[in-house]
């Protein structure tokens, strides 16, 4: 493919942003936020994630052409709908908007996919508490440092997370992570150049998304999500394997963080 125009770019930019937003952790207790959110990720590998671009005249134009370039060059999977569109990521064009945005990749948080399938795998949910050790509780900024390192597994639907009615949300592998894990880990091919505006588009329009999110409506108003009870989380087995494990992923989080 053709290196993807300044126009093509944003709009992978903008779909990565609205992607992490629907799967980062959602701390909240308003019912129809809430399932229109597990919704959303539900449909997302399916029929992808209501997006809309472009306006009126030139820029419209320009979009659609832009759309058409991403989809012929496998970057993009476009899905109609009533107004606007559904798109979802080819592996190839998430990976291209993951390093024009700067975030992680998969290969870059594979310890966390890793350490999780020790901790509980697909059947327990692990505590973010119990990942973290003694690093912090579910209030503390290193719980939302997780949650940013965690990203590109949690979009890629290879780890889910869920909540209770307190706000501390758990982590487990999902039947796609542990496929992953027998395949091995992928390899991240080379680096693409760093445009530190597009960088800062990802930001912005992410928190953009994680506030519009809050208002998010469901499709079906009678829908009901139930968070878990605070306090019925279990503890994971105790072995010096996952200690070890989980020690590493620790120093290795402090390392990205560090570096950031």
């Amino acid at each position: 493919m053709v290196t993807p125009s300044q126009v093509e770019r944003e709009i992978l930019v903008d779909l990565l942003a609205l992607l992490d937003a629907t799967f980062i952790p959602f701390r909240s207790t308003d019912n129809a936020a809430l399932v229109a959110v597990y919704e959303r990720r539900d449909k997302y590998p399916l029929t992808g994630l209501p997006f809309t671009g472009g306006g009126g005249g030139k820029q419209r134009a320009e979009f659609s052409e832009a759309m058409s370039n991403l989809k012929a060059g496998g970057l993009i999977i476009v899905g109609g709908r009533t107004q606007g569109v559904n798109l979802r990521f080819t592996p190839k064009g998430e990976w291209y908007a993951r390093e024009y945005a700067r975030t992680h990749t998969i290969e870059e948080t594979w310890s966390l996919l890793l350490l999780l399938q020790k901790m509980g795998g697909e059947e327990r949910s692990i505590l973010e508490n119990y990942i973290l050790g003694n690093l912090a509780d579910y209030t503390s900024a290193e719980a939302v440092d997780l949650e940013e390192f965690a990203i590109p597994l949690l979009s890629a639907g290879l780890v889910r997370t869920c909540a209770d009615r307190r706000g501390s949300v758990g982590w487990s592998v999902t039947p796609a992570g542990t496929a992953a894990i027998k395949a091995g880990c992928p390899t991240d091919p080379a680096a693409l150049d760093f445009d530190e505006g597009l960088a800062d588009r990802y930001t912005a329009t992410r928190r953009g998304y994680l506030e519009e999110r809050k208002t998010w409506q469901p499709s079906r108003k009678t829908d009901v999500f139930i968070p878990l009870s605070a306090g019925g989380w279990e503890e994971p087995p105790k072995t010096i394997a996952i200690s070890r494990m989980r020690k590493a992923f620790q120093q290795r989080l402090r390392g990205n963080l560090a570096s950031t």
